[in-house]
C-alpha cells in the first residue's frame, strides 16, 4: 500500500493533476484568487466531487470503491480547505496552497487506504 520504492504511473499523475485543478482551483475562485470566473458554491462543489471521483479512480483503481470514495472525500476536503484558508487573505504563496490542499486531502487518503485494506483479499 505504500508508495515508497514504487514509481507513480502516468495514469496516477494525470489523476493527481485532475484533482489539483478541479478541486483546488474552484476554492481559489470562490475566495477571489482565480481567473475571475463567476462560480457559485454549488458549481464548485460539483467540480470538486467530479474531479475527486475521476482523480481517485485514476490514482487507485483497485478496488474501485477505494479510489471513488477516497477521491470524492479528498476532493471536497481539498476544496473546503483551500476556500476557507484563502477566504480572508490578501495574498497567498503557491507553497501555502499546496500544503493546504494536501492537508484537505488527508481524510480522503485515509478513507481510501482503509477501504483498500478492508478489500485487499477481494482484489
Amino acid at each position: 500500500m505504500s508508495l515508497i520504492g514504487r514509481k507513480i504511473t502516468v495514469r496516477q499523475k494525470v489523476g493527481l493533476i485532475i484533482m489539483v485543478f478541479l478541486c483546488g482551483m474552484p476554492g481559489m475562485e470562490l475566495s477571489g484568487f482565480g481567473l475571475g470566473l463567476n462560480l457559485t458554491f454549488s458549481t464548485c462543489l460539483i467540480c470538486a466531487v467530479t474531479g475527486g471521483a475521476i482523480g481517485g479512480l485514476l490514482y487507485c483503481s483497485k478496488p474501485v470503491m477505494a479510489g471513488l470514495g477516497g477521491g470524492i472525500v479528498a476532493g471536497v476536503g481539498s476544496l473546503m480547505a483551500v476556500y476557507f484558508y484563502t477566504m480572508h487573505r490578501q495574498c497567498v504563496w503557491n507553497f501555502e496552497l499546496a500544503l493546504i490542499q494536501v492537508a484537505g486531502c488527508l481524510p480522503g487518503l485515509g478513507l481510501g487506504m482503509l477501504v483498500k485494506h478492508l478489500f485487499k483479499d477481494n482484489v
